[in-house]
């Protein structure tokens, strides 16, 4: 039996071991590209800095920012189509796991499935064996009663008696005066 869960597990464990494989590949690919992309802009730039410094006049130096902008564009557009190139491949790797994997497990499941799928041949019956009760048309369309607390209207409340009016009203009395 722990044989056979192992080798289930490793069967399922497998295209998440190779998803894995692949992103770590992919991950390497892209920090390579990206590497040389960071080192080319900066060995451009430095080029760019020491022809600056040796140009007295301003259209020399306009010239070698024309050119710098145009080797970093160069680079951009290389760095963007390679860095592309990378993931699209990972993506379509990643879809041929996932789709070998998941034909694999409905293959597997096939069985269990068609089983599952077989019509019952005999109708299911009531469990003490009568049949269920017809429900009639007179006894649909009757009107469910209301609940008793529905049905008494709010009472109103009463006005305070007079004797409690006064009450509030009255004046207190001083208190008697204590021998000092």
């Amino acid at each position: 039996m722990f044989g056979n869960f192992s080798e289930q597990f490793q069967q399922s464990a497998k295209p998440a071991r190779s998803i894995v494989a692949l992103n770590a590949k992919t991950i390497e690919a892209l920090a390579k590209q990206q590497a040389a992309f960071v080192s080319g802009v900066l060995s451009d730039s430095v080029k760019l800095v020491n022809f600056a410094a040796k140009q007295q006049g301003l259209r020399g130096f306009i010239a070698a920012q024309s050119q710098y902008s145009e080797s970093v564009r160069d680079r951009v557009t290389t760095a963007t189509s390679g860095t592309l190139a990378t993931l699209s491949a990972a993506r379509d790797d990643i879809s041929a796991i996932m789709s070998a994997s998941l034909q694999h497990k409905s293959a597997s499941n096939a069985p269990k499935t068609e089983a599952a799928a077989k019509p019952v041949s005999k109708p299911v019956s009531n469990p003490v064996g009568k049949p269920a009760p017809k429900t009639t048309a007179k006894a649909a369309a009757k009107p469910v009663a209301k609940p008793k607390s529905a049905a008494k209207p709010a009472t109103k409340a009463k006005a305070p008696s007079k004797t409690a009016t006064k009450a509030k009203t009255a004046k207190p009395k001083p208190a008697a005066k204590t021998a000092e």
